[in-house]
């Protein structure tokens, strides 16, 4: 039996996330800069890889994203797909909505979450096309952070307060 051979879109980019979604954010990307005066090309394949990376590092717990790269805690999964510098670089330049079209603060309509909307959105509508079974289960977890943000709630009755 012949052994299937897999591109590397499928290693690093969940089955949720389709190819017509990566597509129309590349189209975005030409435009969106965070500095319109230098011109960042992206190819077919580098946004796929960009976005699995980006889902990857949220799974390690390194304190800094070069870590993926160096060679002593180097992620083989992570370092062979792209280069720090041309990640660091994507980074740096690209983004997935117009800061430009974010409501002030005090509009009634502000999103906090709007530079994640479109994902937030594109997670929504595939979690909705999944079948529900018979027997369905839903459980929630808290992660405990004291740092700062926005989204971060109180909640007194639970073991751990802060998440």
């Amino acid at each position: 039996m012949a052994a299937k051979t897999v591109s590397k879109r499928d290693t690093v980019v969940p089955k949720g996330i389709s190819d017509d979604e990566i597509d129309s954010s590349e189209s975005e990307d030409e435009v969106i800069q965070a500095n319109p005066n230098k011109s960042v090309r992206i190819s077919e394949i580098e946004m796929p890889q960009f976005i699995g990376i980006l889902i990857m590092t949220g799974i390690y717990c390194f304190p800094k994203q070069g870590f993926f790269w160096m060679n002593t805690t180097r992620v083989e999964s992570i370092s062979s797909v792209m280069s720090r510098d041309r990640f660091l670089e994507i980074k740096k330049y690209v983004h997935v909505v117009d800061n430009s079209k974010q409501l002030n603060r005090n509009d009634p309509n502000f999103d906090r979450a709007h530079k994640l909307r479109p994902l937030l959105n594109i997670v929504k509508e595939n979690f909705i096309k999944i079948d529900k079974e018979e027997k369905l289960s839903v459980d929630e977890q808290i992660i405990p952070f004291k740092g700062k943000s926005i989204m971060k709630q109180h909640m007194p009755n639970k073991p751990n307060r802060w998440g």
